[in-house]
C-alpha cells in the first residue's frame, strides 16, 4: 500500500477514531478490525465518523464472512508491537501484528482479499521467504512508520510461530549512536548550502532524510533572486541568523532585521528574496521530497 506521501505502508493503516460508541471503541484493536473489513475484506466504507446511520456498524450480523470466521476462531493473534510519537506530524503512532494461524483461512478467503480505494497496489510475501523479506525491508520507498511496523511485526511473528517465519536478521540499532558533526558552510557547499536532505551522500548518512531539508545559506549584500520561485509543493520556514534580508511574497515584503526573525510560507506560495546586507539564513522545508 502507498500512503498519501507516495510511500510504502502496511495494511490496514488508519487513524484511530470511533464511530458511534466512543467508550466501546477506545481499543486500538477495535479500530484495526474495522479497517481490516474495509481495507482487505471488501466491505464498503464503515468509518464515516460520528453520526453513522448504523447503530452498530460492527455488529456480528453485518461482518464479512472472513471476519466472522476470524473472530470465531481462537487461532489468530492481534498484538500491539510498538508505540511512537511522530515529531513531524505530531501523531501518536501504534504498530500492531495480526497473525492468522488457521490453516483453512487463506485457502478459503485468499482469493477474496483485495485492497480498497486507499491502496495503489498490493504486494504479497511469504513469511518463509527470507530473501524476499530482506529485499522488501531494503526498499527505499518505505514510509518511516511503515518500515518500523513491518520490522516489528516480523520480529514478533518469529517469536509467536518460529516454524512459520524465516525472518532475515534485523540489526537493532537502538544501542548505537547514529550521529555526525561538522561545519554547515563546508558540508553544505556541495549541495548549494543544504546540509540535510534526501540528496546527501552517502545514502545511509544521518544527514540523508526524505522527511525534511535544512539549508545554511550565506548571501552577499545585494545578492537577490528577483524572479518568482514557482511550483513549490512544500512548507518552508526561514530564520535570520545575521545580517538583513527581505523575503518577497505575493501580498507583501517581509524584512528580517534581527537574529531570530523568521518568515514561513506554505505549498504553492511564490516567493523571491534579496540580501540587503551580508546575511546568514537557516531554511527548513518539509517534506523532503
Amino acid at each position: 500500500m502507498v500512503n498519501a506521501a507516495g510511500r510504502l505502508a502496511g495494511i490496514p493503516k488508519c487513524f484511530h477514531q470511533p464511530n458511534n460508541d466512543a467508550a466501546g471503541e477506545v481499543s486500538v484493536g477495535a479500530r484495526l478490525l474495522r479497517e481490516l473489513e474495509e481495507g482487505l475484506f471488501g466491505r464498503e466504507e464503515v468509518d464515516l465518523g460520528f453520526g453513522h446511520p448504523l447503530a452498530d456498524p460492527m455488529h456480528p450480523s453485518r461482518l464479512t464472512e472472513p471476519m466472522r470466521l476470524l473472530l470465531d476462531s481462537p487461532r489468530w493473534d492481534l498484538q500491539q508491537t510498538g508505540f511512537g510519537f511522530n515529531l513531524i506530524s505530531s501523531n501518536y503512532e501504534f504498530s500492531a501484528l495480526l497473525a492468522v494461524h488457521d490453516e483453512q483461512f487463506w485457502s478459503r478467503y485468499g482469493g477474496t482479499i483485495e485492497g480498497n480505494w486507499e491502496a495503489a497496489g498490493l504486494r504479497r510475501y511469504s513469511s518463509m521467504d527470507t530473501d524476499g523479506l530482506a529485499a522488501l525491508l531494503q526498499d527505499p520507498t518505505w514510509s518511516d512508520e511503515g518500515l518500523v511496523t513491518v520490522a516489528l511485526g516480523l520480529t514478533r511473528l518469529a517469536e509467536l510461530a518460529p516454524g512459520r517465519a524465516a525472518v532475515p536478521p534485523l540489526q537493532n540499532r537502538s544501542d548505537q549512536v547514529n550521529s555526525t558533526s561538522g561545519n554547515a558552510f563546508e558540508d553544505g557547499s556541495p549541495y548549494r548550502g543544504w546540509v540535510v536532505g534526501d540528496f546527501i551522500e552517502p545514502a545511509d548518512s544521518v544527514r540523508n532524510s526524505s522527511r525534511v531539508e535544512i539549508k545554511w545559506g550565506v548571501h552577499e549584500a545585494g545578492e537577490e533572486r528577483a524572479e518568482w520561485t514557482t511550483g513549490e509543493t512544500r512548507t518552508s520556514i526561514m530564520f535570520l541568523i545575521s545580517g538583513r534580508f527581505v523575503q518577497r511574497l505575493p501580498d507583501r515584503e517581509v524584512e528580517l532585521a534581527k537574529p531570530g526573525d523568521y518568515v514561513m510560507w506554505g505549498p504553492g506560495v511564490v516567493h523571491a528574496w534579496k540580501a540587503v546586507e551580508e546575511s546568514v539564513m537557516l531554511t527548513v522545508r518539509w517534506p523532503g521530497v
